[in-house]
């Protein structure tokens, strides 16, 4: 006669508990902590970013950002300039 009576409660995970281990995993692996960073590269050899992000217009990014462009970056960027006063 029906379902087999359930004998545990199931407990479910929230963020901060996740977060908490992260932390602790973090902090047991000696990572060093670094403050006022303002973009990060994730193409360097970076392992964890954390913290609130910020939403920039690219014009606020322009000219620190050009020497990190590769060639077809820099053209599609130019393309993108010409088509911005137009619309």
């Amino acid at each position: 006669k029906g379902t087999a009576r359930r004998k545990k409660k199931v407990v479910h995970r929230t963020a901060t508990a996740d977060d908490k281990k992260l932390q602790f995993s973090l902090k047991k692996l000696g990572v060093n902590n670094i403050s006022g960073i303002e973009e990060a590269s994730l193409a360097a050899n970076t392992f964890t970013i954390t913290g609130h992000a910020e939403t920039k217009q690219l014009t606020e990014m322009l000219p620190s950002i050009l020497n990190q462009l590769g060639a077809d970056s820099l053209t599609s960027l130019r393309r993108l300039a010409e088509a911005l006063p137009k619309q």
